[in-house]
């Protein structure tokens, strides 16, 4: 393993031209990925399910899952690459996209509009 050492200088060198609000909308948006991920992972676990066995949909949402982790990881990337920190904010289930028993593949793809438009605005 190597493990440099860099100055606080060379630190703030990497920081240039990158605003402290920046970082914060960053580390906003990757939270907001990552609850989109854990939240489309839990509609996918629901199609996968025996009772319901949907699994065109099952995969739908696994990707859809992907696609978010895969911005989170994007945007960590960037924020360590221009000097910034990742702060990874708890994330809880939020109620309104828990899957109740009784979801349909509508339903899901409501929901799945319904986070999208939270995700970018």
């Amino acid at each position: 393993f190597f493990f440099s050492t860099m100055s606080n200088e060379s630190a703030n060198q990497l920081r240039c031209n990158y605003a402290k609000e920046l970082e914060e909308l960053i580390n906003k948006q990757i939270h907001a990925e990552l609850v989109a991920f854990y939240a489309y992972q839990n509609i996918a676990n629901h199609f996968q399910r025996d009772d319901v066995a949907l699994e065109g949909f099952h995969k739908f949402f696994i990707k859809m899952a992907d696609e978010e982790a895969g911005h989170a990881r994007m945007l960590m990337k960037f924020q360590n690459e221009r000097g910034g920190r990742v702060i990874l904010e708890t994330i809880h289930a939020p109620s309104h996209y828990q899957c109740p028993e009784s979801l349909t593949p509508l339903g899901a793809m409501q929901k799945s509009l319904e986070m999208e438009k939270n995700i970018y605005n």
